[in-house]
């Protein structure tokens, strides 16, 4: 059992105090991960409106709380070192140990879609998800870390939920566990694809012109 304050971090605060609320998946924040300090933060204006389900592809699963640490390790050295971005990408990642770990967190704008960034939480369900699903514990911990992310007034209570591939050219989060979240409470199949995003009305409309004209020049 974890109690997550409204910033998102676990904490050992009086439960009565105001705004924490208890959940009943194990969590893990980003001072009990070891996370590197971020280079640097915006704030993401919430609720959010989606929900965006990465898989990590490499690191591969992690079923204990080692290797799900080094797995969060590994993404955010990846992500500083070699991508550039401030910190690691994901809001959240979730290990097959039925573990939330925190990422950049519920408030702070995230680097996990391009474009999609201002209007969504990302979370990155730790695997190679192409030729098979999460287990059950995995998958179960996403479902109730989302929910916490809707009852904390982070997540709109009428999100969309999408996989990676709807908003960006890639496989994530590999086709089989794609085909799952299908199935999923709130799952959108708008946008279909990148080439969506033009008449997606969350996104700004200069934002919708430009990537309009982008897409006419290609």
């Amino acid at each position: 059992m974890v109690v997550i304050s409204q910033a998102g971090k676990s904490s050992s605060s009086n439960p009565a105090e105001n705004e924490i609320v208890t959940y009943d998946f194990p969590y893990v924040s980003r001072s009990e991960w070891g996370a590197r300090a971020a280079v640097e933060t915006l704030q993401l204006r919430t609720p959010v409106p989606y929900v965006v389900i990465h898989h990590s592809y490499s690191p591969e699963a992690c079923y204990n709380r080692d290797d799900c640490i080094k797995a969060m390790k590994s993404m955010q050295n990846f992500h500083i070192d070699d991508r550039h971005w401030w910190d690691i990408g994901y809001h959240f990642g979730v290990g097959s140990d039925g573990v939330a770990y925190e990422g950049r967190g519920w408030s702070i704008l995230g680097a996990h879609a391009l474009h999609f960034n201002n209007i969504s939480i990302g979370i990155c369900v730790i695997g190679d998800w192409t030729n098979s699903t999460p287990p059950a514990e995995q998958i179960k911990t996403v479902k109730s870390l989302i929910t916490a992310g809707v009852e904390l007034g982070y997540i709109q209570p009428n999100y969309k939920l999408v996989g990676h591939r709807q908003v960006r050219e890639t496989a994530c989060p590999g086709q089989t566990f794609f085909e799952a979240i299908k199935s999923w409470d709130h799952w959108s199949a708008f946008p279909a694809s990148n080439e969506d995003l033009v008449n997606v009305p969350e996104l700004s409309e200069d934002f919708r012109k430009e990537y309009n004209k982008t897409l006419k020049s290609i």
